[in-house]
Parts: C-alpha cells; sequence; structure tokens
C-alpha cells in the first residue's frame, strides 16, 4: 500500500511541475496524498512497533552534525 500511495503521490507531483503522466491517471489533492503516505507509514511503524518520534529525533541530529552551519 505505501508505494502505492507513493505512486499516487508521485502522479500528482509530475502534474503540478508540468511532467506528462498517463491519460488514464486522476489526479487528487497533492495534499490528501501526501497525508495518506505519511498514514500508511505511520501505520507500518506503528506494527512494527517502531518509535518513530524517537527515530526522526535521532535522524535530525545526524542531519544537524552534517551541515554544522544551521541552527
Amino acid at each position: 500500500m505505501l508505494v502505492e500511495e507513493i505512486g499516487e503521490l508521485s502522479k500528482d507531483i509530475r502534474k503540478i511541475i508540468g511532467l506528462p503522466i498517463g491519460s488514464h491517471s486522476q489526479i487528487s489533492a497533492v495534499g490528501e496524498e501526501a497525508a495518506d503516505v505519511l498514514f500508511v507509514l505511520l501505520a507500518i511503524c506503528n506494527d512494527l512497533k517502531i518509535d518513530i518520534e524517537k527515530e526522526l529525533a535521532n535522524k535530525f541530529k545526524v542531519i544537524n552534525r552534517r551541515s554544522p552551519d544551521k541552527k
């Protein structure tokens, strides 16, 4: 389901930035598709007992170490 939702988001983004999409593709609101991707990802994390809040905090620490000029 996650890959399917990412595909739908990708189509909406391609349409917005002027890239071609399939003639049979239906476009919805890009924000809705982004929310769908996030919802499915969070559901997966929940099922796998991943503390996504902790993982995001750790990732931000790593990113901040890579670019020390950001505050």
